[in-house]
């Protein structure tokens, strides 16, 4: 057998898409879990009162939605998904798409690697690299996040790989990596040093190091330029009352895309979805109403009397938030993007933003504003606006602020402003012919 896969090119290549189908398999399941799997044990994420035991090998696949265990039968790669007409056999519910997708890119680029490399240990090193990306690209996409249970040992990978010279010689390898994480590094260290900011994320330079030493450090200047031509991302936050619904009004005004995390959290607790069942599951029934959406009076009042509620709630809403978030992102076709998240810098998201925008008024504003919009008594502003960030510490941390104490026509101006600056930074990122 294995002499006929030697021999015949075609052979190898379906041999290996088949593989690729199973290891697309496997994929989604990182995909899915590795990610819960690591909010779980963030501080900042974590639920207080739940004590999961999900890995990458148990339980066995589920629906999401019904939760009900998927037989084999219906888990086989890419059939199963034709078969079932993309909809869970117990539940109706859409299977996602990125199923599919994830299970028919393996097997395309395993084919590819097959043609392309034959058989041979460089074929082993380029699917071993094409599914990490794969995997990484898609955590990535769902949710900002580059795990280093990916990135290490795909970086040990690559260095040990290039002492057979398989994409490139030791001393490139080696070169590549140092070079690929220290670039980023020093950008992030002498951005932090001059603004007391964060830049980027750790993932970012530790993936670069993973390309420099698979591909070499020659390889790094495209890599750079190619990741330049992503959209430029503007995370907008503020304290309570600040303005920022009408600062996004104005951007929108440009055809800009916005992002409104506070419209995705209301989103993904209509009543059916995921969120709402595990708020229901947490915090009680008494949570929903007589038709079964949630109680967000009611909800507030727990949270704001118990931190330990408070906390609960950010680890199951947060992580699906930033999940829908990155989707929607990477659907804007403007020149950059806003968006708008309250809790910003409390829940330290603020690394996966290009640029951050503070809308800013002082206290007084705040109460007032508050109060007129959502009749509220002031006890329970306060402790609204003493559970975020202080003001003095939303502004150390801003890249650019807007100061939303006067008239509609002047904070429009300040947007304009802002608007074409960011039109600039996003053609200064993109390389031109």
């Amino acid at each position: 057998m294995l002499e006929l896969l030697e021999q015949s090119r075609i052979l190898l290549s379906l041999a290996s898409g088949l593989f690729g189908l199973l290891v697309g398999s496997f994929l989604n399941v990182v995909i899915h879990r590795l990610p819960i799997m690591l909010l779980a044990e963030w501080p900042e994420t974590a639920n207080p009162s739940s004590k999961s035991a999900l890995s990458l090998a148990q339980p066995r696949s589920f629906c999401p939605h019904c939760h009900q265990t998927i037989a084999w039968y219906d888990n086989i790669p890419l059939f199963s998904f034709i078969l079932l007409r993309a909809k869970c056999r117990h539940c109706h519910t859409n299977i996602h798409w990125r199923y599919p997708l994830v299970e028919a890119l393996s097997a395309g680029l395993s084919m590819l690697c097959a043609w392309q490399f034959g058989y041979s240990l460089t074929l082993i090193a380029a699917l071993l690299l094409s599914w990490s990306l794969i995997a990484q690209s898609f955590i990535d996409f769902e949710h900002m996040i580059l795990p280093d249970q990916i990135n290490l040992p795909v970086l040990w990978l690559g260095l040990l790989f290039s002492i057979a010279d398989i994409f490139c010689d030791s001393h490139d390898s080696i070169i590549g990596a140092v070079t690929g994480y220290l670039s980023l590094w020093s950008v992030y260290q002498t951005f932090k040093f001059l603004t007391g900011k964060e830049g980027m994320g750790y993932g970012d330079f530790k993936l670069l190091a993973v390309l420099g030493a698979w591909l070499g450090w020659q390889q790094l200047p495209l890599i750079i330029m190619l990741a330049s031509l992503l959209i430029l991302r503007i995370g907008l936050t503020g304290g309570i009352g600040c303005g920022k619904s009408t600062v996004c009004d104005l951007f929108a005004g440009y055809e800009i895309g916005i992002i409104d995390a506070d419209l995705i959290a209301r989103e993904i607790v209509e009543p059916g979805q995921p969120a709402l069942q595990q708020l229901s599951q947490h915090f009680g029934s008494q949570i929903l109403q007589t038709n079964g959406s949630l109680n967000r009076v009611l909800l507030r009042q727990i949270i704001f009397k118990d931190e330990a509620a408070r906390q609960s709630l950010n680890a199951i809403m947060h992580p699906l938030i930033y999940q829908e978030m990155a989707l929607r992102i990477n659907q804007v076709d403007s020149p950059y993007c806003i968006v708008a998240v309250p809790l910003l810098f409390e829940t330290g998201y603020q690394d996966k933003f290009d640029r951050v925008l503070v809308i800013d008024c002082d206290r007084d504003t705040q109460i007032q504003r508050v109060s007129h919009r959502d009749q509220i008594d002031l006890q329970q502003i306060q402790a609204m606006i003493d559970s975020q960030f202080s003001r003095s510490r939303r502004l150390e941390l801003a890249d650019d602020i807007i100061s939303n104490i006067s008239s509609l026509q002047v904070l429009a101006e300040h947007v304009k402003k802002l608007h074409n600056s960011y039109i600039q930074l996003a053609k200064d990122r993109t390389p031109q012919a």
